[in-house]
C-alpha cells in the first residue's frame, strides 16, 4: 500500500452564547456545545522523507531571530504583490458582476500574474471528516482529537 502524506485542518466550534445563533441551536438555550470537525487533503508530491522533523528541530534551533526586513517585501515583490491584488479584485468584479462584467474573463486570464516557482496544475483532493463531540480546551482534548483521526480513517488497520 502506497504511503501519502496528508495535512489536516481542524475547527473548533465553541458557542458560549447560543442566544445570538438561533438557527444553529441544537440542544437547550443555556448549554455550551462544544465540537470538532476537520479536513484533510493530501500534499502535492510530498515524501516522508521530506518531513524529517530531526532536519526541523535542527533548523529550527540554529535560526537566528526575525528582522523586521525578513517580512518586509522588495520594491519588485511589492510590486508583484500589487499587481496580485488588483487582479483578485478584478477576479471578483468579473466573476460576481453579471454578464456586462463576465465578457472580460479572457482577457483577465492573459493577465494572470506569475512567478516563475510554481507547481503544475492539478486538482487537490479534500476529504472532510466527521463533527467529533471533543472539547480540546481539556488537558486531554488533544489527544481525543488524535485519536478521533485514527479511528476515523482506520490508520491502525491500515498498517496491518
Amino acid at each position: 500500500m502506497p504511503v501519502v502524506v496528508l495535512s489536516t485542518s481542524y475547527h473548533i466550534h465553541v458557542r458560549k452564547r447560543p442566544e445570538v445563533l438561533q438557527p444553529q441551536i441544537i440542544s437547550h438555550k443555556d448549554t455550551q456545545e462544544n465540537g470538532i470537525c476537520a479536513t484533510i487533503w493530501p500534499l502535492h508530491n510530498a515524501k516522508i522523507k521530506d518531513l524529517n522533523l530531526d532536519e526541523f528541530k535542527k533548523a529550527f534551533n540554529e535560526a537566528t531571530p526575525l528582522e523586521l526586513t525578513d517580512i518586509l517585501h522588495t520594491a519588485e515583490e511589492q510590486d508583484f504583490f500589487h499587481k496580485c491584488l488588483i487582479h483578485t479584485i478584478l477576479c471578483i468584479i468579473i466573476t460576481y458582476g453579471g454578464e456586462g462584467f463576465a465578457r472580460f474573463k479572457d482577457d483577465l486570464t492573459k493577465t494572470l500574474p506569475e512567478l516563475e516557482e510554481k507547481i503544475e496544475p492539478h486538482v487537490t483532493p479534500v476529504y472532510p471528516l466527521s463533527s467529533w463531540p471533543i472539547d480540546e480546551s481539556t488537558i486531554k482534548g488533544s489527544g481525543e482529537v488524535d485519536k478521533a483521526f485514527v479511528e476515523e480513517l482506520k490508520l491502525k488497520e491500515s498498517l496491518t
